[in-house]
């Protein structure tokens, strides 16, 4: 037996466990810390005892996992795996380069809860961290940030790197039983700037006059701006409002059915989804493989998106 092998009693029980998945059979596992089957056998019974869970059951003359046991396994690699990481972080002593991202709107949140922790695995050698945010500011745009969403408005920075990844149409709702709304009128966007009106879209609305040039809507009558919320819809069909929301929301809403869409004969500018950052962020190569890598999963991603809305 080679001497480097360490000896059971430097082993802690979870390692045993871990050295038995590998290998497959208590013997296998004894012959290699030339012990006895046995002592082994304790270790793992010694560890379900502090876990109260059935790591190990008997087949035949099988020793299987259970699925808790495979779980139990799956987590302990990964544990390793990441001290392992670590370890050799601070053995060479290389610092990881950070990358924040921050995101907003329910569709952005959507995108980055799915796409995050693909995106951790793929880029172990960036620590990533991330924050849900209202909207979008200069500090998001610090070299190394991201800021994924709607960002459009006159405070960024006109050398702002600005990708577009998703846009959907903005539509104007009301309660079916709103006495302000006439059903099957089409509404001017003139006619509509004495309603109460809830912008719910969390970007400035404009629409477009029939030569095409765009106007601030500037309703005289708005009760409130919550940002992209689902709160806002109820909210006014509940107090016989009208909200502006992307199509996204509003036919995603559990007031489907009590929400009639208001038409309207100037089109109204969409709603987007956007991936900023400044051009230093760009200009490093480890920046620009993520920025590059979430462009691509986020096109595939709202693609798919604009596929189900339209059917």
């Amino acid at each position: 037996m080679l001497s480097a092998l360490p000896l059971v009693s430097d082993l802690t029980d979870r390692e045993i466990f871990l050295l038995f998945c590998q290998c497959g059979t208590l013997s296998r596992v004894a012959t290699i810390l030339d012990t006895h089957p046995s002592k082994i056998s304790r270790a793992i019974k010694h560890l379900e005892h502090k876990l109260d869970t059935q790591l190990v059951k008997r087949d035949g003359k099988k020793l299987l996992l259970t699925r808790e046991g495979e779980h139990y396994k799956d987590s302990i690699i990964t544990a390793f795996r990441d001290i392992l990481e670590h370890e050799y972080i601070l053995r060479n002593k290389i610092l990881k380069k950070n990358l924040r991202v921050f995101y907003h709107t329910i569709p952005g949140r959507l995108f980055m809860e799915n796409v995050l922790n693909d995106c951790i695995r793929k880029f172990p050698e960036i620590s990533f961290s991330y924050e849900i945010v209202s909207h979008l500011t200069q500090e998001h745009l610090k070299d190394n940030c991201l800021f994924i969403g709607n960002g459009r408005n006159a405070t960024i920075p006109e050398d702002t790197i600005r990708k577009n990844i998703f846009s959907d149409e903005l539509l104007i709702g009301s309660s079916i039983t709103n006495p302000e709304i006439e059903k099957d009128r089409v509404y001017a966007i003139a006619d509509l700037y004495d309603k109460k009106i809830i912008n719910s879209s969390s970007c400035t609305i404009e629409y477009f006059d029939e030569s095409g040039k765009s106007h601030n809507t500037e309703f005289r009558n708005i009760l409130i701006n919550v940002g992209q919320s689902v709160d806002s819809i109820k909210f006014g069909v509940k107090n016989n409002c009208l909200f502006m929301t992307c199509r996204y929301s509003f036919e995603r809403t559990e007031l489907a059915e009590q929400i009639r869409q208001v038409p309207v004969k100037e089109p109204i500018e969409p709603y987007y989804i956007d991936i900023f950052y400044n051009k230093n962020t760009r200009d490093n190569p480890e920046s620009k493989m993520v920025i590059d890598y979430l462009y691509r999963e986020a096109r595939t991603f709202f693609l798919e998106l604009q596929k189900t809305l339209n059917t």
